[in-house]
């Protein structure tokens, strides 16, 4: 998770990896534009720096002291759902599976 403190022009970046914080101190625009869209432009040093690229999620959330928090969605197992999915295609049984597993294994190492 990512978030970025402001403080005039320049601010906090903060990443934490697992429990581990990383803070580092980064320059940033104090004012950002709405526009009639709902859009605003994300800094490219920001951008850069939480590693983010078009079409990305990101969360916003209001903490008890009124002060807006952004933050990279991360996902869970249930995002994966349905990913193999294809429509026409039968779906196969498990033990279907194991076979072309085990085709394929055959064909691979054979000598």
């Amino acid at each position: 998770m990512q978030s970025l403190h402001n403080n005039g022009s320049w601010g906090w970046l903060d990443v934490y990896i697992n429990s581990l914080q990383i803070r580092e101190k980064v320059r940033i625009m104090p004012t950002a534009t709405l526009t009639s869209k709902g859009q605003v432009t994300i800094p490219k040093k920001i951008r850069e720096k939480l590693g983010l690229k078009p079409g990305d999620k990101l969360r916003f959330e209001l903490n008890e002291q009124g002060k807006l928090e952004v933050s990279t969605k991360t996902y869970s197992i249930m995002d994966t759902a349905g990913i193999l999915y294809r429509p026409g295609q039968k779906a196969k049984t498990v033990e279907e599976m194991d076979e072309g597993i085990a085709e394929y294994l055959r064909e691979k190492y054979k000598k």
